[in-house]
């Protein structure tokens, strides 16, 4: 596959991915600025998407003052945001558009019509649905472009597929991490009791990361700290863990450039990750200590998709970015 070609379908990818994830958070945000803790203080959950996301300084550069409402327009509908769930589709398509002719009609129908009907969302649609039923819509037409993909050729396309979802996934996942688990829930003296903030925040994080159906099938039991850390981090098999996304992502670029082509210093940046997360065995992160953890891990995943795209464009590693600055650089052609 062209060098060029690789790049599209891995941001076609990535872009995919991030839609998801966007509609994902905006729908937790929406549920926890609701909670009686953040009664007097709706904007507080909404700054905290914004810092997932890396956008907080973009926003109240364009917006100034943080509200509920001009956040979700952020997030959602604006045109000019490179990361909001329209430019999100827009991006996904421009790329795939690119790369067509590797495409199968059922994948290319299924992303185009996305893109298609997110041009109808506006502010008289958002208020008509709700934040709730757009984020659905959004989740849904993700899952529908990726059941697609099963019926794609096996060869470079799923590889470079699997390496942009993969990317995301671990980016998205690092920074939700080091935006929730801060204060009170990095310090492992607080109690964790049901029907607290402290353990509505836990449920909140889970459902973020799409893990809270799979924390009550693994355990069965209340939210426990260090199991859901667990399930987030290190879980041999569950498909949204770091460790297993890392793992996916080794083998999508081993798929796309082979073993003897992939550089070393991309090599390397996935041996790190790996490595510190190896570091997260069961009761080894709850000991005061998680903040720089988790701040050391999305330093780590930063530096992967700073290696991997370097890779992609067979130049060297560009200056330390965030996945908002990666997006706003990046051009589909």
């Amino acid at each position: 596959m062209l060098s060029r070609l690789a790049g599209n379908t891995v941001w076609m990818a990535r872009y995919q991915e991030r839609a998801e994830s966007l509609a994902r958070l905006t729908a937790v945000t929406q549920h926890l600025s609701l909670l009686p803790e953040y009664a007097g203080a709706a904007e507080a959950p909404w700054i905290d998407a914004l810092a997932v996301l890396g956008g907080v300084a973009a926003f109240t550069t364009r917006h100034g003052e943080v509200t509920p409402a001009a956040v979700l327009d952020h997030l959602l509908l604006d045109r000019d945001n490179p990361s909001s769930l329209y430019s999100c589709f827009r991006g996904a398509r421009d790329n795939a558009r690119t790369a067509r002719h590797l495409l199968s009609e059922a994948y290319w129908d299924a992303l185009n019509f996305t893109w298609l009907t997110a041009q109808a969302l506006d502010q008289d649609e958002l208020a008509m649905r709700g934040v709730d039923d757009v984020a659905q819509w959004a989740m849904q037409r993700c899952y529908l472009v990726r059941g697609a993909a099963e019926d794609l050729l096996r060869d470079e396309v799923p590889h470079a597929l699997m390496v942009g979802q993969a990317m995301e996934r671990g980016d998205h996942v690092a920074r939700l991490l080091a935006v929730f688990l801060r204060g009170e829930l990095a310090d492992p003296e607080i109690a964790v009791v049901p029907g607290t903030p402290t353990y509505r925040r836990w449920e909140a994080l889970l459902a973020a990361t799409a893990l809270d159906e799979s924390y009550r099938r693994a355990y069965s039991a209340a939210i426990d700290p260090e199991k859901a850390l667990r399930l987030i981090l290190t879980h041999p098999t569950s498909p949204r863990s770091l460790v297993v996304n890392m793992r996916r992502l080794s083998d999508g670029l081993d798929g796309l450039f082979g073993l003897a082509r992939l550089p070393q210093s991309t090599r390397d940046a996935l041996d790190r990750v790996t490595e510190h997360l190896a570091d997260a065995n069961d009761g080894a992160l709850l000991t005061g200590h998680l903040g720089t953890y988790l701040m050391t891990l999305t330093q780590l995943t930063d530096a992967v998709g700073e290696q991997v795209l370097a890779a992609l464009l067979h130049s060297p590693a560009p200056p330390a970015t965030s996945s908002m600055s990666q997006t706003q650089t990046q051009q589909s052609t």
